[in-house]
């Protein structure tokens, strides 16, 4: 590993930084209907949004035993063998997509990760945690974008 100029850590070539990579977008122009959909088309990211709305901050650690939990549907700790699987996903993967999106904020050196500016655009589209009734008149419309 070697630290480079910019504060950031190198690690077999990808860099990680303190903290999110810069947006691909203007965080005031909101995101694409595509967008929302590809971010909620993964499971491990619908679940790091709904325990953020519930639980925000949190910490790697915590988001990674939530998710896992859903997903084997059955208590996971830090302590388990997919526990690691499912930490390495969220840190190399599915937070930095969240982040690209400004859907979350992921502190690095402070291990803290908050709902960023997009995140609301996002939660409308997400029936268990939205506390619109109008959910599924969206998610009719985003899901008639894709034939």
């Amino acid at each position: 590993m070697s630290i480079r100029h910019d504060g950031s850590n190198e690690h077999a070539g990808t860099a990680l930084k303190d903290t999110a990579s810069p947006p691909a977008q203007n965080a005031d122009s909101g995101l694409e209907p595509t967008e929302i959909h590809d971010l909620l088309s993964n499971q491990r990211r619908h679940y790091v949004i709904k325990y953020l709305v519930e639980n925000e901050p949190a910490e790697l650690r915590e988001l990674a035993e939530y998710v896992a939990s859903q997903i084997e549907n059955q208590p996971i700790t830090s302590t388990d063998d997919q526990y690691d699987t499912y930490r390495v996903s969220l840190h190399q993967t599915h937070l930095d997509a969240l982040a690209d999106a400004n859907v979350i904020k992921f502190e690095r050196k402070a291990d803290q990760i908050h709902l960023d500016s997009n995140a609301e655009q996002v939660i409308e589209f997400m029936p268990d945690v939205s506390q619109d009734s109008d959910w599924a008149d969206r998610m009719k419309q985003l899901t008639n974008l894709f034939p």
